[in-house]
Order: C-alpha cells, then structure tokens, then sequence
C-alpha cells in the first residue's frame, strides 16, 4: 500500500500530498532538474518541497543558483 501524507514544504510552507510512497505518482518525478539544483536542494533542505517550488528551482540557470546561494533572506 502506498504511503501518502500531507506536507508542508519547507522553502514556502505550502501544504502538499506527499506519494513518496509511490515515486511514480508524486509530482517531484514530473519535475526535470539538473544535477546543480539538485544538490542546491539537498543543502538547504531535508524534505519534500512542493510541486511550485520545485518547478521555480528547476528554472534556474548556474548563474542564478550561484546568485542564489550567496543572497540571504527568503530562499530562492
């Protein structure tokens, strides 16, 4: 049986259905990111970020990953 629970992403609070049950139903399998945004993820956060997040981060380039990490404030 599947394991589904409701979430809140840690980057905007946003509550989320988390499948991490069934990897091939949760939203994070549809969402391409490169291997620099993954590892930009892995060090800032220890959960599930949801669907918006994640589609927001994918979108970024090395420059603005790189921009990113040296801003403070609310995380891009």
């Amino acid at each position: 049986m599947s394991k589904h629970e409701i979430q809140s992403c840690p980057r905007c609070g946003q509550e989320f259905e988390c499948k991490m049950g069934s990897v091939t139903l949760c939203h994070c399998s549809a969402v391409k990111v490169s291997s620099a945004q993954r590892e930009y993820i892995s060090q800032r956060w220890d959960r599930c970020l949801c669907h918006a997040c994640l589609l927001e981060i994918s979108k970024l380039d090395a420059v603005n990953i790189a921009a990113a990490k040296a801003a403070t404030g609310y995380p891009v």
